[in-house]
């Protein structure tokens, strides 16, 4: 296979495929974790410990090896600190509030996969629920824009998702924004995770065959952070979603 290029070829895209189903069996190892879990004393409690976001961390790493991928970390952030869509996360997990899992390992070809799922265990409340269903019509949204296939604008398809937050009453990037969605709407994925092309202000055309993530989201610091993520193979005439995942927020 080839170096680090934007566009993949279709073996290329096989590998970041097998990466991304991969990727599933991780998240699905810590959605499994976070539907076993009880809540005791405002903490999730799962066979008598607390849960913590370092035990989800684990589960996905040994999920991860059974299928000879390798991660350097991974998110699991709960709570008012997940505000900050870096943070990779930390301590007790708690009920009734959004933990974002974003989980982005490099498959035994070398090749990256990325994709982000928002939990809660309990009963989230309605600026929560808000905040999600917003973040999956802003999705839907690019996706709308990507269906248009190779020739739109990366540029195009974040001024999708602004545009449907804008309208919800969210500040965004695309104002200068400091809170509320507050990144690019995604990136290129391959030998590295992070590479061309981008969807964000000034992203350039889209080719068919290349591998980016759409992953907008949202973050109040007084709520937390929602966000989902999946990953899309631009097409002469469309767009393939490689992701096979539901988008469910209660678990």
């Amino acid at each position: 296979m080839g170096g680090t290029r934007a566009v993949k070829d279709d073996d290329e895209i096989d590998a970041v495929r097998r990466t991304q189903k991969a990727n599933e069996e991780a998240m699905r190892a810590a959605e499994t974790l976070l539907e076993e879990a009880e809540t005791r004393d405002g903490e999730l409690v799962h066979d008598g410990e607390t849960l913590t976001a370092e035990r989800v961390k684990t589960e996905i790493e040994v999920a991860l090896v059974r299928e000879r991928c390798a991660l350097d970390s991974t998110i699991v952030a709960c709570g008012e600190r997940g505000a900050d869509p870096h943070w990779r996360g930390e301590g007790a997990l708690r009920p009734d509030e959004p933990i974002i899992v974003d989980i982005f390992p490099r498959g035994e070809e070398r090749y990256f996969a990325d994709m982000t799922r928002t939990f809660v265990v309990g009963e989230p409340d309605e600026r929560v629920r808000e905040m999600y269903e917003t973040t999956v019509e802003a999705q839907e949204a690019a996706f709308e824009v990507l269906s248009q296939g190779a020739g739109v604008t990366g540029e195009e398809v974040h001024d999708a998702v602004c545009d449907v937050y804008e309208d919800a009453g969210y500040g965004t990037v695309r104002n200068g924004d400091e809170t509320g969605f507050i990144h690019s709407t995604g990136h290129g994925v391959g030998l590295e995770i992070h590479e061309g092309p981008r969807l964000s202000a000034g992203g350039g055309e889209l080719e068919s065959g290349n591998v980016v993530t759409v992953e907008p989201g949202l973050y109040l610091p007084e709520v937390g952070g929602v966000r989902v993520e999946d990953l899309v193979v631009v097409r002469d005439d469309g767009y393939e979603n490689l992701t096979d995942y539901l988008k469910s927020l209660v678990v």
